[in-house]
């Protein structure tokens, strides 16, 4: 199972030799492409099932995504800790390997102290008490809620296992590994879903929990088997006997995870705090409808774009000097006019078939006028995330530590001021109001960067708008009227038979356009688009 198609050497020590092939680089992109493309299709379908099959699949699903999230919301900061300062092609790699490693298991721990700490938290909230008569039914599950937690706790802690190794695969360019694991245990969560509730009747509180467990063992089980068939011999340090062996870390590293730790904490806390602010339920019905539906297109164009590029900048970023700075900045404006040019495709096409996709993922159930508006205004916000992703992982790889600790403190400023405004609108608009607070607060987190980059490249040219802007945009301005103007006249959407009546046309309308500005931009910038996939085939 060699990564990238090549066979991994070997030697006793902690991954020493084990590294990323000239070919597993070559397909970066590619590898997160297809990772995001099965991982995701393959829930949104299962997830698109579910709501019509399933009573009460939402607030199940819900509650496993969110606790888990929760739970382990940290472990981001430590991936991005572990890239941002792991990258350094002057060390050793037996000696780099396994410096990360012994930051990279302290997530281990601080996982447990958090999923218990979750754990008690989920069961004091639904009034379980050890001084309760219901605390017994917790111990002998019989509270179908208390086990969907514990079994919630458990799937945190099989994950957690497979984190350090996770780090360092990221850390080595593994994508194989990833794109294998991932997408296996995906499927295998959707398929003991599925036969949990199809045949065995078994309740949706205890379903999701169990599949979510059934996705934590996969990947423990593949992470761990590729590295010992690696015959690495010294993975006995991820999880060590010795206190003092726990204390044998490198000390920069690990304060530069807990910078990014606490970057997620200050988030979560935020996001914590919003629960609290009081949603009508149809609101959030819709909202929820439209973000699913919307965050499917995000992850499948802008996920692989963000984490390539955060990969690809804290490379660079490793050996520093007058001429890496003028080619990061070069890939940086290069990556931001390929986020302009997604985005501005998504605006100019999402619009007029924003009926056509809600028809096609939720038949007739969710197809009225303001579930269409919401997602409409969806595709506008989209690629305002899209230059968050890019900018954010740029910063990140730059930053020293007194620069991301002045990120983390205006991070919780934006998070505050989100959450005001996030009240305010709603007030007056309902669920278009959360939209447009999410669009607000991206805003802001766009404007420090923007300013931060300003500074950083203050001995050469700053990167202008005009030179995000692609060339030939203008023709996606006309698509997008076409499309629009397909939607209202020709698309015939009284009945079932004058729909599908009428939607090929509609279709073709779209694709002659789509085709139409593809073949005019690709001619003005084909040196962009040239360009950035061979930096993105790039091997070292």
């Amino acid at each position: 199972m060699a990564d990238g198609g090549g066979q991994p050497r070997s030697t006793g020590a902690t991954g020493g030799a084990i590294t990323g092939s000239p070919r597993s680089r070559a397909s970066l992109f590619r590898y997160l492409v297809a990772l995001q493309l099965l991982t995701k299709l393959l829930s949104f379908a299962f997830n698109t099932w579910c709501m019509g099959a399933v009573e009460g699949f939402s607030g199940s699903m819900l509650q496993v995504t969110s606790f888990v999230d929760r739970v382990l919301y940290y472990r981001e900061g430590f991936r991005r800790g572990c890239l941002h300062g792991g990258l350094d092609y002057g060390e050793v790699m037996m000696e780099k390997n396994t410096r990360l490693l012994k930051v990279a298991r302290m997530a281990f721990p601080i996982g447990i102290v958090a999923t218990t700490v979750g754990c008690i938290h989920e069961l004091w909230k639904q009034k379980m008490k050890l001084s309760d008569p219901s605390a017994a039914a917790v111990f002998n599950f019989e509270d179908r809620y208390a086990q969907a937690v514990l079994i919630s706790g458990l799937a945190c802690i099989l994950e957690l296992l497979a984190e350090p190794l996770y780090i360092l695969s990221q850390n080595l360019f593994l994508l194989k590994l990833r794109l294998i694991s991932e997408v296996v245990a995906t499927f295998m969560r959707c398929m003991t879903a599925y036969i949990l509730i199809k045949n065995l009747n078994m309740e949706t509180a205890v379903v999701f929990p169990l599949s979510q467990a059934m996705y934590a063992a996969c990947l423990l089980f593949a992470y761990w088997f590729y590295f010992f068939s690696c015959h690495v011999s010294k993975l006995r340090c991820i999880l060590p006997c010795r206190l003092q062996d726990w204390m044998d870390y490198d000390r920069k590293l690990w304060q530069t995870c807990v910078m990014f730790t606490g970057q997620s904490l200050k988030e979560l806390v935020v996001q914590k705090g919003q629960e609290l602010v009081p949603f009508s339920s149809s609101y959030l019905d819709d909202y929820g409808i439209v973000d699913r539906l919307g965050s499917l297109v995000v992850r499948l164009i802008f996920r692989p774009f963000e984490e390539s590029n955060r990969l690809k900048f804290a490379e660079m970023a490793s050996g520093r000097s007058p001429q890496m700075v003028l080619s990061m900045r070069t890939l940086l404006a290069q990556c931001l006019k390929i986020n302009c040019l997604a985005g501005l495709m998504i605006i100019a096409f999402g619009p007029g078939y924003s009926y056509t996709l809600l028809r096609m993922a939720y038949k007739e159930k969710h197809c009225d006028d303001t579930t269409q508006l919401l997602l409409i205004l969806y595709w506008f916000y989209v690629i305002s995330l899209a230059f968050n992703g890019t900018l954010e992982a740029f910063l990140q790889s730059i930053a020293d530590d007194s620069q991301l600790k002045m990120l983390n403190d205006f991070s919780l400023f934006c998070s505050v001021v989100y959450v005001l405004i996030k009240v305010l609108l709603i007030g007056y608009a309902g669920a278009i109001g959360l939209i447009v607070s999410d669009a607000i607060h991206m805003l802001l987190r766009i404007s420090y960067f923007v300013a931060f980059i300003r500074r950083f490249f203050q001995n050469s040219c700053t990167i202008s708008m005009h030179q995000v802007l692609p060339s030939g945009w203008w023709v996606l301005l006309f698509s997008g009227a076409a499309t629009i103007i397909s939607d209202m006249m020709i698309l015939n959407k009284e009945s079932e038979k004058t729909y599908w009546q009428t939607l090929p046309l509609h279709l073709g309308i779209g694709a002659s356009c789509f085709f139409l500005s593809c073949a005019v931009i690709y001619t003005r910038e084909r040196v962009l688009i040239n360009k950035f996939i061979k930096v993105h085939r790039h091997a070292d």
